[in-house]
């Protein structure tokens, strides 16, 4: 009885410092500033334009889709957005693991404020919806 009593509160107390450190806002996520972690995040930030940054992998077959989408939507803003493309390799491993990357793709989007204003992780945004998204921070 005493070792249910135990286990039960062991479990208990994961729990709610597992929930405490999940519910803190992150880097990276909306509401927080841009992590400019990477010199072409550095470079995006100086010039005062909205910024989508995608994250992802050569082996993601729906990141191959989501870039497709990007580039129909950011035609229509003829340099007006920067678009910083990071791929998972030897020298961005700190990258992904500051942006808190666990699945791609991750599409971000910063105001010209520098401040992250959408995130979607692990899933396609369509063209229509960027557009959108690009719309709100113009």
């Amino acid at each position: 009885m005493l070792a249910a009593v135990a286990a039960v509160t062991v479990v208990a107390v994961a729990s709610i410092a597992l929930w405490s450190i999940l519910s803190v806002p992150k880097e990276g996520f909306p509401g927080s500033q841009m992590i400019l972690d990477h010199p072409a995040l550095t470079a995006a930030c100086q010039n005062g334009k909205p910024t989508v940054i995608l994250f992802s992998t050569i082996t993601c077959p729906t990141c191959v889709v989501q870039e497709r989408a990007l580039d129909e939507a950011l035609r229509d803003y003829d340099g007006g957005v920067n678009y910083v493309h990071l791929m998972y390799a030897n020298g961005t491993e700190q990258v992904f693991l500051d942006w808190t990357v666990l699945k791609v793709p991750t599409l971000v989007l910063v105001g010209r404020d520098g401040t992250v204003r959408y995130r979607s992780d692990g899933q396609l945004v369509s063209s229509d919806a960027v557009r959108q998204m690009l719309e709100s921070v113009k």
